[in-house]
């Protein structure tokens, strides 16, 4: 076995200094005392999505990644840089074929109703999410792809009892052992997912995820839910008997839903709330709000539109040529320059963002110039294609709710209409956009992937067995993928994920990359130890509200 240990960085993680301060323009924080008082440590913050479940198996929505972690551990979190720092895991080795993990957790922890964490509610958790089958198909595809017997399961909906083949398993109360089907470069960042938060039982029940929203389940993170309401706020208080309580200041952390920017924006100057995480992008070069941001190193999620290709799309859209005539008449730069997000957006002319590694520095400037706006050959394709003024392309661009999602639709719109193209738009909430685009029914629509693992994870959610609904359903893709998961060789990997680019938005063009858009977060002044991970997580175990 070759040993691997991770050196405990809960220290340093802890005394990162965040990038953030607090507001310039309000009343220096909702929670601060001008009676000379402590001030009381409770912090609002408000996010962009109703909150329809807080089940960390179903989740695919960054909004409610914050109030899921902030209730659940895991056995690794990123921190600020993205790098990997041990939680409920106190070691782990790997088996010299790569296959088996098997993780040793850390002695003490309980969960907030006082019963110790055990290695088997990892094994119950994971297997659980498996469980949900076809209709989790994003969320458990780490699973599905890497672990053991975990596809059959999935794809049987098998009840927990019934997973005996698959390679999870707990051979006493502190080791947790993860068998894989095939080697995965980037395996020990993806166990920082929601589907690897440990669970127990006798209250996630198989099949369903009612409980998450019944206050006063037991967590093993650093809060619990005490309220709830869907459209309105989630309410969590700190857990006596997390770990790390007495590192954690906060006695009550509230998330509020706040769909509109606008609306987050002058609750923030009022100083009803604490943080803000969604505000117009404008905001960013307010010099008001200079000593208000939150700004990440750097952020692994790009804005693109996803295009349906596959059966449930249009006819039109099934041709390359009509694909590229869209790309090619999309002008990222003056969307860019409009939208006026200073720093916080940056124009994106391949798939994989800014900030992971590559053959010789970062992935993304190594190929950077993926069919750059030419809206001639745009009108020459679509021509070519069967397309003009007496038979014009006929589309709907699909988009959540949202004054940024709504901007970059009306761009869109008025840019194709230069080249002959008919776009309609359709808005919809957010709590329902994902069933949209998961099941098919859409035809163009935007979307965001935030991710910080692996390049390659930006590739193999669009493997046709990873979609719920396959919008790109490409068998010579599918092979490209697979083939570059079992690459040992780092160069040859690397090439091959340049290659699955270039194939998917040179050759095919299946999505159209627009942008970089790093939410504009804005911080009280008063509130201190408030850090994001570069997929835009916040954590909130260290905040504390100062006078």
């Amino acid at each position: 076995m070759k040993k691997r240990l991770i050196a405990l960085l809960l220290a340093g993680a802890l005394a990162l200094t965040p990038v953030l301060s607090g507001c310039s323009s309000g009343d220096g924080g909702g929670s601060s005392s001008s009676s000379g008082e402590a001030p009381a440590q409770e912090l609002t913050v408000a996010i962009s999505s109703q909150i329809f479940t807080l089940d960390p198996a179903l989740n695919s929505t960054t909004h409610l990644n914050h109030p899921i972690f902030a209730t659940n551990a895991t056995l690794f979190y990123k921190n600020e840089k993205g790098e990997l720092v041990n939680d409920l895991c106190k070691e782990y080795t790997v088996s010299d074929d790569g296959l088996t993990y098997t993780f040793t957790l850390i002695d003490g922890v309980q969960w907030s109703d006082g019963q110790p964490l055990t290695a088997n509610d990892f094994v119950y958790a994971i297997k659980r999410a498996i469980g949900y089958g076809p209709d989790n198909t994003f969320n458990a595809s780490n699973l599905t792809n890497f672990v053991k017997g975990a596809a059959e399961a999935h794809d049987a909906m098998l009840d927990v009892a019934d997973m005996d083949n698959v390679g999870v398993y707990a051979p006493d109360d502190k080791t947790l052992v993860i068998e894989l089907s095939t080697p995965c470069p980037y395996f020990l960042s993806v166990t920082e997912s929601g589907v690897f938060m440990p669970l127990r039982a006798d209250f996630a029940k198989e099949h369903e995820s009612t409980w998450s929203l019944q206050p006063g389940y037991p967590t093993v993170g650093a809060f619990q839910l005490e309220s709830v309401n869907e459209n309105e706020q989630a309410t969590f208080v700190k857990n006596p008997n997390y770990y790390k309580a007495d590192e954690v200041k906060l006695e009550k952390l509230q998330f509020l839903v706040m769909t509109d920017e606008n609306a987050q924006l002058a609750a923030f100057k009022s100083g009803q709330i604490d943080v803000a995480l969604n505000v117009p992008s404008d905001t960013a070069t307010n010099s008001a709000f200079q000593d208000n941001f939150l700004k990440l190193e750097y952020y692994t999620c790009p804005y693109f539109v996803a295009i349906n290709s596959g059966e449930k799309g249009p006819e039109a859209l099934k041709d390359a040529r009509v694909r590229k005539a869209l790309a090619l008449a999309t002008n990222k730069d003056t969307m860019v320059t409009v939208l006026n997000g200073g720093d916080f957006i940056t124009p994106l002319n391949g798939y994989v963002p800014y900030g992971f590694p590559g053959l010789d520095g970062d992935f993304r400037e190594e190929k950077n110039d993926y069919l750059a706006y030419n809206p001639e050959e745009a009108k020459n394709l679509l021509k070519e294609a069967g397309y003009d003024e007496s038979n014009p392309l006929q589309l709907t661009y699909l988009y959540s709710s949202s004054q940024l999602h709504g901007d970059v639709a009306q761009m869109l719109q008025q840019q194709w209409a230069e080249v002959g193209v008919d776009l309609k738009l359709q808005a919809v909430e957010m709590g329902v956009f994902y069933d949209y685009v998961d099941y098919g029914d859409f035809e163009l629509s935007r979307y965001g992937l935030s991710n910080s693992s692996d390049p390659l994870a930006f590739f193999k959610i669009w493997k046709s067995t990873e979609q719920v609904v396959a919008a790109v359903d490409d068998p010579k893709l599918d092979e490209m993928i697979d083939d570059a998961y079992h690459t040992v060789d780092h160069t040859e990997y690397l090439n091959k994920l340049h290659d699955i680019e270039t194939y998917m938005l040179e050759e095919q063009c299946y999505l159209i990359p627009l942008f970089v858009q790093e939410p504009v977060k804005l911080v009280q002044t008063n509130v201190k130890g408030v850090w994001a991970n570069p997929g835009g997580r916040l954590t909130f175990t260290g905040a504390e509200i100062t006078a």
